[in-house]
């Protein structure tokens, strides 16, 4: 097996969910998450509602790639951004929102 379908075959048996917790004083109301290898941000995998503080979401952010590295964004309601850079979805659980 060549080297780089071996790579692929070895990162799908990961589960790329992801525990997104809002520990933060406003609400998201967008949640994005795109592997390293793209330039655009990927859905809004809130589709519209809102995370209120307090809450938590299981997002599954398998692109069917194979990357575990993606970057993390949610926007929160007053508009501030917060990203996280090339979290390890493989085995990473879970990411927290503080103020």
């Amino acid at each position: 097996m060549c080297g780089a379908y071996a790579s692929l075959a070895a990162a799908d048996q990961y589960d790329r969910r992801i525990i997104i917790v809002n520990k933060s004083s406003f609400a998201i109301v967008e949640v994005y998450a795109s592997n390293v290898g793209q330039s655009r941000w990927d859905y809004d995998m809130l589709r519209g509602g809102t995370l209120s503080s307090g809450d938590s979401i299981i997002a599954d952010i398998d692109d069917g790639t194979g990357y575990c590295r993606y970057d993390l964004l949610a926007i929160m309601k007053d508009g501030t951004r917060v990203t996280e850079y090339n979290v390890n979805a493989c085995v990473t659980e879970q990411w927290t929102i503080w103020d």
